[in-house]
């Protein structure tokens, strides 16, 4: 293990991409600190990453509770914790649909965007003491293809344009502290819809790759996404700030 290169903040870290981007940041030398809701998951992946031997701790925190932000900030002070790295997982579109109510929205986009915002605070202080620092928020091709709900599509797309802002605005205080997306495209995620198609129906999943021109044949697995996450995360990758990279095995060619 190398001597550890800073701390980061990983929302979303107990399951599929954020877990697969936690484990492979504490292999890389980071401290890290998963947050998610599923307190079982989060102490599973805290102990995997225990026993290989990574630096890593745990929240369990409902980013809908009115205090979540106090929450995670009370913990990093008494765990002495002090992130220049935020992993953006947190997102989704929450069974939410074009004609739902302004509050569902409101929930979205709090969701997928405000939250974003408040965590990204978190850590500008500790990354301009430390001279750089990482902000890599999770996309999506539904932006690109409209293919989910509109608050989802919506809000995602916000945040995209807050990150290309964001970018800007950080690289003017370091050159060094980036703010980036990654977008991954059909995904082996365990327990979701196309794991579930990969494993029950074959033919079926081989129609919806060739339907959504997935010219890599196959699903992208969670590790692919977190290796393209560790090299935005290593200090000497430079001069990337405000980038989106898309992992989708050629689908938006």
């Amino acid at each position: 293990m190398n001597e550890l290169l800073g701390c980061a903040l990983v929302t979303g870290g107990s399951r599929g991409i954020g877990n697969a981007i936690g484990r492979r940041l504490a292999k890389d030398g980071f401290d890290v600190v998963l947050i998610g809701r599923d307190l079982d998951a989060l102490q599973k992946e805290v102990g995997e990453i225990d026993a290989f031997g990574g630096r890593a701790s745990l929240l369990q925190v409902d980013f809908l509770s009115d205090d979540y932000l106090g929450e995670i900030s009370k913990f990093l002070v008494d765990k002495e914790l002090k992130p220049n790295i935020l992993i953006n997982g947190l997102g989704g579109g929450f069974g939410s649909k074009t004609f739902d109510s302004i509050e569902i929205y409101r929930k979205v986009f709090h969701l997928n965007l405000f939250v974003a915002h408040e965590l990204m605070n978190l850590i500008v202080a500790n990354a301009k003491s430390m001279g750089w620092g990482r902000v890599v928020f999770i996309g999506t091709l539904a932006i690109n293809h409209k293919s989910a709900s509109a608050p989802y599509v919506a809000s995602k797309a916000a945040l995209m344009a807050y990150m290309k802002i964001v970018a800007k605005d950080l690289a003017k205080i370091n050159e060094n502290f980036l703010a980036c997306a990654v977008s991954p495209g059909a995904m082996n995620v365990k327990g979701k819809y196309l794991n579930k198609l990969k494993s029950e129906d074959p033919e079926k999943l081989t129609d919806f790759l060739e339907r959504n021109s997935v010219a890599a044949g196959r699903l992208g697995e969670p590790d692919e996404v977190a290796r393209v996450v560790s090299f935005l995360c290593d200090r000497e990758t430079t001069y990337l700030n405000g980038c989106n990279i898309e992992i989708d095995g050629g689908a938006s060619n």
